[in-house]
């Protein structure tokens, strides 16, 4: 059973470490535009502290019930798979992928001139089509400036939230399996 314990608490130590550093070397998954430096550092920061938070509660861990552990497990686990499929929701409808060049990410909340554009041509694609993706990036950059700060912002706290989830469930898991005494089996 310890063995158990320190597997899940690996995994749990991988998902507060790997992903941060992931993201600082390729950019995976990060939106178009935003610093992979805030995203990965953010991601590492955050996980290791959960890391650090749950390794000073061990002991009140472990006189958690195998059934509240359950539960919060389910919870946390439940939570990744909404703030994934939000991610993803996010991803595919806010970044408009162009071909050869850069891709452009749109806020969600668009003003001004962008608006209008999207407004008048009817979604992202047409506009860029019409406008050229750098004209379409420069309208972004003037127009809807802090609306693209909320989005990178939206964007940042839902991606940390699928790696919280998983460093918090892990880890929550790794802490109670491991410093459960073993027992015999009984027959």
């Amino acid at each position: 059973m310890k063995e158990l314990g320190k597997v899940f608490s690996a995994i749990s130590a991988c998902f507060a470490l790997v992903p941060g550093m992931i993201i600082l070397i390729t950019e995976m998954g990060i939106p178009p535009g935003t610093s992979r430096v805030v995203f990965g550092a953010t991601i590492e920061a955050v996980c290791v502290l959960i890391l650090l938070v749950l390794w000073v509660n061990r002991q009140r861990i472990k006189r958690f019930s195998f059934e509240r552990i359950t539960k919060y497990t389910i919870i946390l686990g439940s939570g990744y798979v909404i703030l994934f499929t939000s991610y993803l929701f996010l991803y595919g409808y806010y970044v408009e992928e162009v071909p050869y060049v850069a891709d452009l990410l749109f806020p969600v909340w668009p003003g001004g001139e962008l608006a209008e554009g999207l407004q008048i041509h009817g979604g992202q694609t047409k506009l860029v089509e019409a406008w050229g993706r750098d004209d379409v990036y420069k309208v972004i950059q003037s127009s809807s400036q802090a609306s693209l700060q909320a989005t990178t912002i939206l964007f940042l706290l839902n991606y940390m939230g699928i790696f919280m989830t998983l460093t918090t469930g892990f880890a929550i898991l790794g802490i109670k399996v491991s410093m459960t005494p073993e027992r015999p089996l009984e027959e």
